[in-house]
């Protein structure tokens, strides 16, 4: 006679832990069953330390090939500023030293091929002082701030527009400083390129601020010295820009640890202050 309770055990064993038990003993089993494969590889040695780079560094004189000529005598000042400017005021667009050194020239490596280490760039400021702006040629980062000082006890009025590069032609920003160590701070644009400021209410303070994406420039001292620190060895093309003197290119060698000193130069200007 059949046990009901023996025929349900059996049939529980078969439905539910048997097949349980078996996928249990498969994989355990499978491990064994498996084809091995090749063994890892070991770990990759270090890579060699990479060439050093941006420790070129560029430094030279930027000079005229003459002495330029006398410029023109300035304009009088107007009766309005006398007491501050005095009778007349004189143009520092062209800066010489008796050895000819050009001071105020803008000298850049364009797109460096290897990026340098972060390099500080001065601090930009703008001054407003016995009717002129100084210095007048900046160099800046884009993006950078502008501190703009008025050292006059005079109104003066701070105009610039974009007027070379990819923001050519574009306002920048224009406000009036009318009192006497008023500064005021801006933010300039993001596009590389020539930013001119002006003065409207004295139409002869002119001043230039030159923007790039890049920290690789520098303007040239009272004596036309320059120096350009972080730079990647290899060729590059040095470029040199006066707003008088014209421009000047050159391929140039950065090497590891050397400053060969280099010896620019560009044409005197042979045309007055506003003349073209």
């Amino acid at each position: 006679m059949i046990k009901w309770h023996t025929l349900r055990m059996s049939r529980h064993y078969r439905t539910r832990v048997a097949p349980i038990l078996g996928a249990g003993l498969l994989l355990l089993l499978a491990p064994a069953c498996r084809k091995q494969g090749p063994p890892p590889n070991p770990a990759a040695p270090p890579a060699p330390p990479m060439a050093l780079r941006g420790d070129g560094i560029l430094l030279g004189t930027v000079k005229l090939a003459t002495l330029p000529a006398a410029p023109p005598p300035p304009g009088p000042t107007p009766e309005s500023a006398q007491r501050v400017c005095g009778p007349t005021v004189s143009d520092n667009s062209l800066q010489v030293d008796r050895e000819r050194g050009l001071a105020s020239a803008l000298v850049w490596v364009e797109s460096p091929p290897l990026p340098g280490p972060e390099r500080m760039v001065p601090s930009n400021t703008l001054d407003q002082r016995r009717c002129a702006y100084l210095p007048p040629l900046l160099a800046a980062t884009v993006g950078a701030h502008l501190h703009v000082r008025n050292s006059d006890p005079l109104v003066h009025n701070v105009h610039a527009r974009q007027t070379r590069g990819t923001g050519g032609g574009r306002p920048v920003f224009n406000f009036a400083m009318p009192l006497e160590n008023m500064e005021v701070t801006r933010v300039l644009p993001m596009q590389p390129g020539q930013v001119d400021v002006g003065c409207d209410v004295h139409p002869w303070m002119k001043s230039a601020v030159m923007l790039f994406d890049h920290p690789f420039f520098t303007v040239t001292d009272a004596h036309g010295r320059f120096t350009l620190e972080g730079l990647a060895p290899g060729p590059h093309v040095l470029h040199v820009l006066h707003l008088r003197a014209g421009t000047l290119s050159a391929p140039v060698t950065v090497l590891h640890g050397a400053a060969p000193e280099l010896a620019l130069t560009l044409p005197a200007p042979t045309v007055a202050p506003g003349q073209k």
